[in-house]
Protein backbone atom coordinates (compact mmCIF):
# COMPACT_ATOMS: atom_id res chain seq x y z
CA UNK A 1 0.00 0.00 0.00
CA UNK A 2 1.60 3.70 -0.81
CA UNK A 3 1.60 6.62 1.43
CA UNK A 4 -1.48 8.38 2.03
CA UNK A 5 -2.10 12.01 0.19
CA UNK A 6 -2.49 14.69 2.87
CA UNK A 7 -4.62 17.39 1.28
CA UNK A 8 -4.06 21.11 1.51
CA UNK A 9 -6.58 21.56 3.71
CA UNK A 10 -5.23 18.45 6.19
CA UNK A 11 -1.52 20.26 6.02
CA UNK A 12 -2.74 23.58 6.72
CA UNK A 13 -4.66 21.48 10.15
CA UNK A 14 -1.28 20.21 10.65
CA UNK A 15 1.40 22.95 10.50
CA UNK A 16 -1.61 24.82 12.58
CA UNK A 17 -2.02 21.78 15.13
CA UNK A 18 2.14 22.18 15.16
CA UNK A 19 2.50 26.02 15.89
CA UNK A 20 0.42 26.02 18.86
CA UNK A 21 0.98 23.60 20.46
CA UNK A 22 4.77 24.52 19.90
CA UNK A 23 3.76 28.06 21.60
CA UNK A 24 1.90 26.48 24.09
CA UNK A 25 3.88 23.43 25.17
CA UNK A 26 7.12 24.15 23.43
CA UNK A 27 8.78 22.22 20.51
CA UNK A 28 9.76 19.15 21.97
CA UNK A 29 6.42 18.18 22.95
CA UNK A 30 5.23 19.68 19.41
CA UNK A 31 7.80 17.37 17.45
CA UNK A 32 6.55 14.46 19.64
CA UNK A 33 2.97 15.19 18.46
CA UNK A 34 3.75 15.51 15.06
CA UNK A 35 5.67 12.00 15.22
CA UNK A 36 2.56 10.63 16.29
CA UNK A 37 0.33 11.84 13.54
CA UNK A 38 2.60 10.60 10.84
CA UNK A 39 2.89 7.28 12.73
CA UNK A 40 -0.98 7.64 12.30
CA UNK A 41 -0.84 8.42 8.81
CA UNK A 42 1.10 5.35 8.04
CA UNK A 43 -0.92 2.97 9.51
CA UNK A 44 -3.99 4.25 8.20
CA UNK A 45 -1.73 3.59 4.34
CA UNK A 46 -1.28 0.05 5.37
CA UNK A 47 -4.95 -0.53 6.94
CA UNK A 48 -7.78 2.16 5.63
CA UNK A 49 -10.36 0.33 7.03
CA UNK A 50 -9.05 0.14 10.96
CA UNK A 51 -10.26 3.54 11.30
CA UNK A 52 -14.09 4.01 11.84
CA UNK A 53 -17.45 6.15 10.87
CA UNK A 54 -19.22 8.96 12.12
CA UNK A 55 -22.11 9.16 9.48
CA UNK A 56 -23.38 11.81 11.60
CA UNK A 57 -20.74 14.09 10.75
CA UNK A 58 -19.68 12.50 7.12
CA UNK A 59 -20.30 9.96 4.74
CA UNK A 60 -19.32 6.24 4.88
CA UNK A 61 -16.47 6.93 2.68
CA UNK A 62 -15.07 9.13 5.63
CA UNK A 63 -12.91 7.20 8.19
CA UNK A 64 -11.68 8.81 11.38
CA UNK A 65 -8.78 8.07 13.34
CA UNK A 66 -7.98 9.39 16.96
CA UNK A 67 -4.65 10.81 17.73
CA UNK A 68 -5.87 12.13 21.30
CA UNK A 69 -7.13 14.71 21.29
CA UNK A 70 -7.43 15.07 17.17
CA UNK A 71 -8.84 13.03 14.63
CA UNK A 72 -7.68 12.50 11.58
CA UNK A 73 -10.04 12.33 9.00
CA UNK A 74 -9.88 10.20 5.91
CA UNK A 75 -10.78 8.81 2.76
CA UNK A 76 -10.66 5.37 2.29
CA UNK A 77 -12.23 4.51 -0.66
CA UNK A 78 -9.30 6.16 -2.41
CA UNK A 79 -5.99 4.96 -3.15
CA UNK A 80 -3.56 5.80 -2.00
CA UNK A 81 -5.87 7.10 0.85
CA UNK A 82 -6.69 10.93 1.16
CA UNK A 83 -6.14 12.35 4.53
CA UNK A 84 -9.03 15.05 4.23
CA UNK A 85 -8.44 16.85 7.52
CA UNK A 86 -6.93 17.00 10.93
CA UNK A 87 -9.30 18.67 13.66
CA UNK A 88 -9.19 18.95 17.50
CA UNK A 89 -12.10 16.43 19.16
CA UNK A 90 -13.87 19.45 20.66
CA UNK A 91 -14.01 21.49 17.54
CA UNK A 92 -16.90 22.42 15.99
CA UNK A 93 -16.83 18.82 13.59
CA UNK A 94 -20.42 19.58 11.93
CA UNK A 95 -19.02 22.85 10.66
CA UNK A 96 -15.88 21.70 9.86
CA UNK A 97 -17.08 18.85 8.00
CA UNK A 98 -19.57 20.25 6.30
CA UNK A 99 -17.57 20.80 2.89
CA UNK A 100 -15.98 17.19 2.76
CA UNK A 101 -16.12 15.20 -0.97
Amino acid sequence: MSDPIITPDAEKDLIGISDHVEEAAGPIIAGKLYDRFLDAIRRIGLKPLAGFTRLEFADERHRFWVVSPYLIVYRADLRPVHIVRVLHGARDLPSELEDLS
